[in-house]
Formats: C-alpha cells, sequence, structure tokens
C-alpha cells in the first residue's frame, strides 16, 4: 500500500496535476491529508490537439470535485521550441515553470507538489548519466528542492519519490480514481520514453533482477559524497569568491579541481551565465593560471578574462594580459 503522506500541508500550496494517473493519486493523497489551501495548477501543452484540451477539462472538473480553486495555463509549446531553437522536451520544461511561476504569483504561494515517483527518479538518474552530467545530475531529484523563475524562487515538493509506480497503480484502484492516459507516453520518439520502455527492461534481463533499488541505492550514496563536497565548496568560496562577481585566481588554482569545478560552474551562474558546459568550466579553470591566455568564450557573448590575478566577465573584445 502507498504510504502516507508525512505530514498534512497546512499552508497554502499548488499542486501541479496533468491528469495523469500519478499526478491525481497524489491530488487524492493531499486532499486525505487534510490539504484545505490547494491550488491545482495544470498546462495546456497544445502538442496533441484536442485531447490535450480534454485533459485541461478533465483536470478543471477534478479541482471542483475536490473544492479547490484551479490554474489552468496555456502554451502552443511546439511554436516555442521553434522560436527558441530548442527541443519540445526543453521548451515544455520551460513552459511548465513558467506557468508555475505565474500561478504561484496569482495565489501567493511558492509551494508547489509534484508527482515524481522512484521510477521517474531512476529514469532521471540514467538519463542524466547518458548525457555525461556531473554529480549533482547523477543524485536526481530531491523531496525538496528550490528552483529559481525569474525573480522568483519555487520550493518543489515531491513526497512519493520513494514510491514505486505499482504502489501508485495500486492505490489508484483501490479509490477507484480515474485518470488520463498520454499516448506520447508510449512514444519512442522521446528519450526518456526509451530508458523507460527498452533500457531498464534490458537491465533487469541482464541483471536478473529489479535495477530500481539498486540505482537509488547509488543514488543515495552519491547524494551523502556530494553533500559533503558541497561543504567544502562553501568553505572554500570565503576565499576564491570576491565582490561585484570576480574570482581570486590565485585561490581558485589552489583548489582541488572537484572544488575548483563546482566554485566556477556557481560562479557563472551568479553571473547569469545559462548553457554552461563542462568545456567552459575547464577553460575557466585554466584561465587562473598566470601563464595561460587571459581570457576565454562564454555563451551569450560572453568573456572569461583574467587582469591583476582576479577573474571577471564582460563582453568587450579586448584582452588582457
Amino acid at each position: 500500500m502507498i504510504p502516507h503522506l508525512p505530514e498534512p500541508p497546512k499552508t497554502k500550496s499548488l499542486v501541479a496535476v496533468s491528469g495523469g494517473r500519478d499526478s491525481v493519486v497524489l491530488l487524492d493523497m493531499l486532499h486525505r491529508a487534510g490539504a484545505k489551501k490547494l491550488i491545482v495548477v495544470h498546462l495546456d501543452h497544445r502538442l496533441r490537439g484536442s485531447a490535450s484540451t480534454t485533459d485541461a477539462r478533465f483536470v478543471q472538473k477534478l479541482a471542483q470535485k475536490y473544492g479547490y480553486p484551479a490554474h489552468i495555463a496555456r502554451e502552443d509549446v511546439k511554436t516555442l521550441a521553434a522560436h527558441q531553437g530548442i527541443s519540445l522536451e526543453l521548451a515544455a520544461r520551460r513552459a511548465r515553470h513558467a506557468c508555475f511561476a505565474q500561478a504561484a504569483h496569482t495565489h501567493r504561494t511558492n509551494r508547489i507538489y509534484l508527482a515524481h515517483h522512484a521510477e521517474d527518479q531512476a529514469e532521471t538518474i540514467l538519463q542524466n548519466l547518458l548525457r555525461g552530467t556531473g554529480p549533482a545530475g547523477l543524485c536526481g531529484m530531491s523531496g525538496e528542492t528550490p528552483l529559481k523563475i525569474g525573480r522568483r524562487t519555487l520550493t518543489l515538493l515531491r513526497p512519493l519519490l520513494s514510491t514505486r509506480r505499482a504502489e501508485i497503480q495500486a492505490y489508484a484502484a483501490e479509490h477507484q480514481l480515474k485518470h488520463r492516459e498520454d499516448a506520447s507516453n508510449t512514444s519512442r520518439a522521446h528519450a526518456r520514453n526509451r530508458i523507460r520502455h527498452d533500457l531498464l527492461p534490458a537491465a533487469a534481463q541482464a541483471s536478473g533482477r529489479d535495477p530500481i533499488p539498486a540505482i537509488l541505492r547509488a543514488f543515495t550514496h552519491l547524494r551523502e559524497d556530494t553533500q559533503y563536497l558541497q561543504e567544502i565548496t562553501a568553505e572554500n568560496a570565503k576565499t576564491v569568491h570576491l565582490p561585484e562577481k570576480k574570482l581570486s585566481a590565485p585561490a581558485l588554482r589552489a583548489c582541488p579541481r572537484p572544488i575548483a569545478r563546482r566554485l566556477t560552474k556557481a560562479w557563472l551562474q551568479d553571473a547569469g551565465i545559462s548553457g554552461i558546459t563542462a568545456a567552459h568550466i575547464s577553460n575557466i579553470i585554466a584561465l587562473a593560471d598566470p601563464t595561460a591566455p587571459a581570457s576565454t568564450n562564454l555563451p551569450g557573448g560572453k568573456r572569461a578574462r583574467r587582469r591583476a590575478r582576479v577573474l571577471f566577465i564582460d563582453s568587450q573584445s579586448p584582452s588582457y594580459e
């Protein structure tokens, strides 16, 4: 049986409901836990024609059934992806985040519940691994995570992360919960679906056991190690990070490389640089060497430069030796 929520939510919160089984179960659990101040949030991605419109109507009626207000938004994700030159998956994620931020602003709360479960966690870890992500990406999702969207920081709450999909299905059956089926969840066009329908079953067959618990155990160990590294990084930041969003080149050079990578990435993110890759981070660490060239390119027409043993970011063309 699916576990109860650890604590009934007492403060006003959003809950993201797609209309699928997982989010419908989460909504029902929150209601049974005694949540009084919920706002149901749904984004119509307009990717599946009339089916997307029907999903939105279903969620609207579901919110009414439980006595909660609904925040229904619509975004032409396909057009958004084309205009921004990004994948549909990334465009959909950005549209959802924008929807969450708008709902949070409208309803004056920064808390939002999401229905990610154990299989979602394992799929996220594998997808990040195949992308070549660093330890932070391999740690997967947290039960409570801050997400900065523009000037607003939301708190993402995932109470079902340790719950298996079969438990969610059993809960839905026991409580006779109706939900919507998204046909795109079975399409091999998306990498995540190929991981779900092809890679994980192949891993189960190859190992002779369910791979999900092993993946999640590895994630737990890595998260503990990463948290320790983050504490060390915070201590080093006191000498490496300088006022006015600058870095001390000698202090950065003195750091062990795992710490230097984290400090550099945090510096770039704080400066508002997006599209950061491992190569950008390595180039900046190299820039801390006084014998290296004094500048390196960054995304968005920016450059990182070294002058007088200090690293800084600007968009000017001259380099300083």
